[in-house]
């Protein structure tokens, strides 16, 4: 499938620092004044987003319900569905889909490189989708002034504990010079900087036409530096529509890809529970792959 681990974890020599089980564990000996300061300093400084696919009501009932017992206020970011006729023309005359993308080019590497995919339209309604977010993001950072944007996926599900362990992450771990986190990562190669993180890079030996894919996967919910966003976003646009190497559609693929420009950092998948985890369902980017590209 689209979306399954084939290879090993990679980590340094600090292996088992950042990726043991028991360091996802509930927060603990969180006191009054504690949990009120991540409550007030989540509040004021994060601003917070769900990618919801159009017509996925269901979807939306569901974040409505885990975000709302957290005291998680958050905005909509649609979702972008690429399944109707002239959807794609539309992403393009909105710069959604940046003009120097040749559909035609990646379609025929798909078919012949990734022929499992079935297509690439799900990747681009999910890739324009993230990049919508961003947009939508730094827009409203210029409103709010919140120095922090997390967004989530509409499949995600928090932790009850959710803004505690946050709150010590950005506090008492994350290095001072990020700009990027995601919250949960599959197959994570890099280099581990605490108990519940490390610093992406990429695998250097994997082929650059891949943009290295094969580490960091997933993209259920990520949390940026808000005045880093404008810089991310321009240097996704430029590294992540290759029309030569569609699988750099993939935004966790091509995060990692520029890993050596943004500083970014993620928590392993392996924490129990961790901070999120998805809530199960089908992938809908994997579905619409499966449709093809027929009369895209």
């Amino acid at each position: 499938g689209c979306s399954c681990c084939r290879r090993a974890e990679y980590l340094d020599a600090d292996r088992g620092r950042c990726d043991a089980p028991e360091h996802g564990a509930d927060a603990a000996g969180v006191t009054p004044k504690e949990r009120w300061e991540a409550e007030h300093w989540f509040d004021a400084h994060v601003s917070v987003f769900a990618i919801v696919m159009p017509g996925r009501d269901d979807r939306l009932h569901g974040m409505v319900s885990r975000l709302s017992e957290l005291n998680i206020a958050f905005n909509v970011s649609p979702g972008i569905d690429v399944t109707s006729a002239g959807s794609y023309h539309a992403l393009r005359e909105s710069g959604a889909v940046p003009s120097h993308f040749d559909l035609a080019e990646a379609q025929r590497i798909s078919r012949t490189k990734m022929p499992w995919w079935g297509g690439i339209r799900g990747t681009i309604g999910c890739a324009t989708a993230h990049r919508l977010a961003m947009a939508t993001a730094i827009d409203n950072a210029e409103r709010t002034k919140k120095p922090l944007v997390l967004n989530f996926e509409d499949d995600a599900v928090l932790a009850h504990d959710f803004k505690v362990k946050l709150y010590r992450l950005v506090r008492n771990e994350i290095p001072c010079d990020w700009e990027v986190l995601s919250l949960r990562t599959r197959c994570p190669h890099g280099r581990c900087v605490g108990d519940h993180l490390l610093q992406v890079s990429p695998i250097r030996d994997l082929p650059d036409n891949t943009c290295r894919h094969g580490s960091n996967m997933g993209t259920l919910g990520m949390m940026y530096q808000a005045d880093a966003l404008p810089r991310i976003r321009a240097l996704l646009k430029h590294h992540q529509w290759y029309s030569w190497a569609p699988l750099c559609l993939d935004i966790d693929v091509a995060l990692t890809y520029i890993a050596d420009k943004v500083p970014y950092y993620a928590v392993p998948n392996s924490l129990e529970p961790g901070f999120i985890w998805d809530d199960d369902t089908a992938s809908a980017r994997c579905a619409v792959n499966r449709l093809g590209d027929a009369n895209f």
